[in-house]
């Protein structure tokens, strides 16, 4: 890629840092080097929905062994496991061609210096979280190759009715120590749905239960509130220690991830730097939120947010 198409190696402000400038000795506040996710012990088997314990570590030990993002669980009809709403990996969701035709795609417009080492391209309307106002800016639409992206991923029983409003391109690198903080996506703007597509490497989601989710903004009555064993014994207000409050999610390469219903409104999520082994691309498309659908206070604006997005005319806003 030639140089232009990169800014500033460094956008990181405040608490954030990535190891470009921590290795410049900027100075930056509570700099986070990932090291609390190696804790982490508990696995999401994509192949089956449980939630398991590595096959080394038994209930109630813990364990500072750094994890891989390809972990399975061992017997995909164990019922220790557990269930947790809203998560689904869908392995290659996309071809090899199709990979690498996305990346050149990608690649032809200009990235913009993020947070933590990252690099990011956005194709969507221009929010101010804060004050809760969102404007169309210069967005022009999602980019052409997502049209037959999305009718793909619309025939799927959890998105058949997914109309994304905005596309996100995040770029991570183990040189920089690109890494993402424990967050929640907005929760005024962005629906119910969080849909990525996994490019060039394997990593894993790395998931942090919040017990008081209503304060980051979460609805009210958003989720079940519950995550339960897979013989369906429901564990609300059990205090066990080897209840899942942390947990990783593989995101095979190619692969396609939904984030929803608990799993977005319950749990944090981040990508820590350790998962970053190569280069990697990030596709995250987002929906609205219930109050710019047809019926909410501010349809008239979701409307017209979504009449530019999906006519797929789309350029990076600047």
């Amino acid at each position: 890629m030639a140089d232009l198409h990169y800014p500033r190696p460094c956008g990181c402000t405040g608490i954030r840092s990535c190891l470009v400038c921590e290795g410049k000795d900027i100075h930056v506040k509570n700099a986070s080097t990932g090291s609390e996710y190696l804790q982490a012990l508990w696995r999401y088997c994509y192949l089956c929905g449980n939630i398991q314990p590595p096959p080394h570590i038994e209930m109630g030990q813990s364990s500072t062994k750094q994890p891989t993002p390809d972990t399975v669980c061992p017997d995909h009809h164990a019922t220790q496991g557990f269930r947790l709403p809203g998560i689904q990996v869908i392995p290659e969701f996309i071809t090899d061609e199709e990979e690498m035709e996305m990346v050149h795609m990608i690649e032809e417009s200009p990235w913009k210096s993020s947070q933590s080492g990252r690099f990011k391209q956005d194709y969507g309307p221009k929010p101010n979280f804060k004050r809760r106002k969102v404007k169309q800016g210069g967005f022009t639409g999602l980019p052409a190759f997502s049209k037959p992206l999305v009718s793909r991923m619309t025939r799927l029983p959890t998105l058949q009715d997914f109309l994304p409003v905005e596309q996100c391109h995040l770029e991570y690198t183990p040189d920089r120590g690109s890494a993402i903080d424990l967050h929640f996506d907005d929760f005024w703007l962005w629906g119910n749905r969080l849909v990525t597509i996994n490019l060039l490497s394997d990593t894993f989601l790395f998931l942090k239960y919040e017990t008081d989710a209503t304060s980051h903004g979460a609805p009210s009555d958003s989720g079940t509130n519950s995550y339960y064993r897979q013989d369906n014994h429901d564990v609300r207000g059990q205090q066990e220690e080897w209840l899942v409050h942390e947990l990783l999610i593989p995101m095979p390469r190619r692969s396609l991830i939904i984030l929803s219903d608990d799993a977005r409104y319950k749990w944090k999520h981040a990508i820590p730097r350790e998962a970053i082994t190569s280069r990697r691309i990030a596709v995250t498309l987002r929906e609205l939120a219930t109050e710019f659908l047809p019926g909410g206070s501010k349809e008239a604006i979701g409307q017209e947010l979504l009449d530019i997005a999906l006519t797929y005319e789309g350029t990076v806003v600047p």
